[in-house]
């Protein structure tokens, strides 16, 4: 499950790069397609990784923590996404992206250990 963490988040990351130098129709499809098939790795593996980590009687608390901060998640991401934009351009949001999903992954990896 580590190394299949580390896969989909720079699945979800590193597409973003491609903005970088384009930001035509065929290169906004493909951010999105690529994307979208490490969103559907990420989801389910993390899930896993956090029952495995949840003693079994706090199994629904930590699922509603993991939940939680997916949700708080998805809504940082713009707030900070357009921060960035505004100090210092748009090349500086898909850099942080890509680095944020590297650091994501190996945050899930030593999470993924831990369950082990």
């Amino acid at each position: 499950p580590g190394r299949r963490l580390v896969v989909a988040l720079a699945l979800m990351g590193f597409p973003f790069l491609v903005l970088l130098w384009t930001h035509d129709i065929p290169a906004l499809a493909l951010v999105i397609v690529v994307f979208v098939f490490g969103e559907m790795l990420w989801v389910p593996t993390a899930q896993a990784i956090a029952v495995r980590l949840a003693p079994q009687r706090l199994r629904g608390a930590y699922m509603g923590a993991y939940s939680t901060s997916s949700s708080v998640a998805w809504m940082l991401a713009p707030l900070t996404a357009l921060s960035l934009r505004g100090a210092y351009g748009n090349g500086s949001v898909w850099i942080f992206f890509a680095a944020l999903s590297v650091a994501a992954g190996l945050s899930g990896l030593f999470a993924a250990r831990a369950a082990d």
